[in-house]
């Protein structure tokens, strides 16, 4: 048994697999080595992921991984054993290995062979992939300085457009009817607590159930049209044609789809979880 993991900032996929048949998967509040400490982890695989495989009255919950492959955001060069040391103080299992969630976006989308790969979900981030490893990147820099056109970015723009009037008064009504926010909580939320990514991010589906409204179609274009320009430019000798992983580029791709065509690339694939692509590039070998 094998254990493949896929975690965002918002969630955290694990996949308990014998062959691509016979699995499970368990999703729990997302993990990140660069911004959690050890307690929150533990509390995380021991108060939720392993009570739900508990639940499951099969191999499963009685064996333990022999291998886990690990995909995560913040799973930098620096972080990466911290992560692969309190997984094998929760599973035992001795052969691990821990990649960056742009590594595994990549893989699930391309396989063993090459093309651009983008994520875009709670946070965004870009590659190009030569089959094996990530032959370049375009460094993400996270919600404050970078994640262009992510769930993070969009929520931050579609609040700085309500709160400095620049959407009709009809979208802020209902915006403040579906929300309730005000200005003091939206600072609150933002500055002072703890995960302001995800509250930022969580805003985003009130883009999507409006997206057809002139102003937040441009908002959405110049969103992403920024992801494009700051992202994928560098890449733009070796291919333009980009694939996605993530529940923003899913979700939005005809806005996706318009904004790349605009700056000269072409949309490839797009999937909103990563896992299939990643079972099959393990089980495949």
């Amino acid at each position: 048994m094998i254990l493949i993991t896929d975690s965002g900032s918002s969630k955290c996929t694990w996949c308990f697999a014998l062959e691509t048949d016979r699995q499970i998967r368990i999703t729990t509040t997302g993990i990140n080595p660069s911004t959690q400490d050890r307690e929150v982890i533990l509390n995380i695989i021991h108060q939720e992921l392993f009570p739900a495989l508990q639940k499951q009255e099969n191999i499963f919950s009685t064996s333990k991984p022999e291998k886990i492959f690990f995909y995560g955001a913040g799973c930098t060069e620096a972080r990466k054993s911290f992560m692969a040391e309190i997984l094998q103080a929760c599973f035992g299992t001795k052969t691990i290995e821990v990649y960056s969630d742009m590594l595994g976006a990549a893989r699930s989308l391309f396989q063993q062979s090459t093309g651009i790969a983008c994520i875009l979900g709670t946070g965004a981030n870009s590659c190009l992939y030569d089959g094996k490893k990530i032959a370049a990147q375009t460094p993400a820099l996270g919600y404050i300085l970078g994640d262009e056109g992510s769930g993070a970015y969009l929520g931050k723009i579609l609040l700085r457009a309500l709160f400095k009037g620049k959407l009709p008064a009809p979208i802020r009504q209902a915006f403040q009817e579906e929300y309730g926010l005000d200005m003091g909580t939206v600072i609150e939320r933002t500055y002072r607590a703890p995960m302001a990514n995800r509250f930022l991010a969580s805003l985003t589906p009130f883009l999507h159930r409006h997206k057809d409204e002139k102003e937040i179609h441009a908002l959405l274009c110049n969103a992403f049209d920024d992801f494009i320009f700051y992202n994928l430019e560098a890449y733009r000798p070796q291919s333009t044609q980009v694939s996605f992983i993530g529940s923003i580029a899913f979700y939005f791709q005809e806005e996706l789809k318009e904004c790349l065509q605009q700056r000269g690339f072409q949309l490839g694939t797009v999937i909103q979880d990563p896992m299939d692509g990643l079972l099959k590039y393990y089980i495949g070998k």
